[in-house]
């Protein structure tokens, strides 16, 4: 683990902890008070200026405006989905049943869980808290300090028990949310004539998967804390590997 001279970890980004500073109600005075609520009330009655000045001020004739908001319907119509390309700054718009058949043909590298859609909840809550057992375990058996406990389960030790914390902090170790993945179309590596002609099933596909908040992100970033210097030192002798 890296440590700074003073012996504290530098935690990753990812492994801390929001905290946040208002102050009690009862420590704000009444000028203040009064400040934010003419500031909020000024912001909720903000949105038909904004659209009276998106009517008004815009470089939009009526006609592209009328267009332009047919268009942004039809993704939520599931008639077609607009995605960036990969390195070279293009946008694929794209027929809703061609993306679908894309994803399910990617998605075919992965093993599919026996999980009812609606017990995913619970199968993920049973995978996190396995995670969160075994890196007690590791606290348990000194092979974890407690500065990395509590940032990665939610949990603190005191006097050999194991509890949770409460309050806003709380909310930040009861994630459930499932991973999702989506296909980055890699066009750069076709012509600008071949991509004119070419079947949208046939442009390269590279499928990138989410990491950040979903149920296993602490355990993932504890593990990346852990892995990357010895890799980085791994690789420091090895130039031909990737890391």
């Amino acid at each position: 683990m890296r440590e700074k001279n003073d012996g504290d970890f530098v935690l990753p980004k990812k492994l801390k902890i929001p905290k946040f500073s208002r102050p009690e109600s009862g420590k704000i005075d009444e000028e203040t008070k009064t400040y934010v609520e003419m500031v909020c009330t000024e912001l909720r009655n903000i949105k038909p200026l904004v659209l009276k000045a998106y009517r008004t001020k815009n470089n939009l004739s009526k006609e592209q405006r009328k267009s332009f908001s047919k268009l942004a319907k039809l993704p939520e119509e599931r008639k077609i989905v607009i995605c960036r390309a990969d390195k070279d700054g293009k946008i694929v718009i794209l027929n809703y049943d061609d993306y679908d058949a894309i994803m399910t043909r990617e998605l075919q590298q992965f093993e599919k869980l026996d999980v009812p859609v609606d017990g995913s909840d619970t199968y993920l809550e049973k995978v996190r808290k396995d995670c969160n057992e075994l890196v007690v375990k590791l606290h348990a058996i000194g092979e974890l300090k407690d500065q990395l406990l509590l940032p990665i389960t939610g949990m603190k030790c005191k006097n050999d028990a194991y509890r949770k914390v409460n309050g806003a902090s709380a909310k930040y170790f009861r994630c459930n949310t499932p991973a999702y993945a989506y296909p980055l179309f890699q066009t750069h590596k076709l012509t600008p004539m071949n991509l004119l002609n070419v079947d949208i099933k046939e442009i390269p596909v590279r499928l990138l998967q989410s990491a950040g908040n979903i149920s296993t992100s602490r355990i993932t970033a504890f593990l990346e804390f852990i892995l990357k210097p010895i890799s980085a030192e791994f690789c420091k002798n090895c130039p031909n590997e990737f890391c």
